[in-house]
């Protein structure tokens, strides 16, 4: 065996080791250097280099697989709720809707976004865009929920997100009885 016959089945082996280790890149990349090297030399090495390229090769598709299996599972963790005005939502606990599911409003649900507004002033505290976005949803709710839901016992949520980039609140009617409301509350 030639000097550069021992060279290549050492890529060989280091693609085997590699692939064995889970650096699947390497792996794969030595792996063909080393078929090429082989190939134009007529050398050893040939099962070894192929082994690591397949070695390489499980675990990129196992991370694949994990990788696809960990956005679903994201995905399914935080479902994403089009928050328009007359969604009306279930599983709401005092504005919190991250678990809550969007239904027909003629189904028995928890609250419905009654408003959307643009949030000014990013500047401000968050206590205070809270407090501000309180006092446009009180406002928002006289003018756009029917007159028989406000003599209701709803309570009017404010939901902000005072983070870099968001730039809009919702106000929510949610009834105090889980499940009581049964139609849309806007005019």
């Amino acid at each position: 065996m030639s000097r550069g016959g021992q060279r290549t089945n050492g890529l060989a082996i280091a693609a085997l080791v590699l692939g064995i280790v889970a650096v699947f890149p390497l792996a794969i990349i030595l792996g063909l250097v080393a078929l090429r090297q082989i190939k134009k030399r007529n050398d050893h090495g040939k099962g070894i280099a192929i082994a690591g390229i397949m070695l390489g090769m499980v675990w990129l598709g196992m991370c694949a697989a994990f990788g696809s299996f960990v956005v679903e599972a994201i995905r399914d963790f935080q479902p994403e709720v089009a928050l328009d005005k007359g969604v009306c939502l279930t599983d709401v606990s005092g504005g919190d809707i991250s678990m809550s599911q969007p239904v027909d409003c003629d189904e028995p649900h928890d609250a419905e976004v009654f408003a959307l507004f643009k949030l000014t002033g990013h500047e401000q505290s968050e206590d205070e865009i809270r407090d501000k976005a309180y006092e446009r949803c009180a406002q928002l709710f006289k003018l756009d929920v029917a007159d028989q839901f406000q003599r209701d016992p709803l309570v009017v949520q404010t939901v902000v997100a005072p983070e870099p980039g968001v730039d809009f609140g919702f106000c929510l009617a949610e009834h105090v009885d889980s499940g009581g409301l049964t139609q849309s509350v806007l005019k």
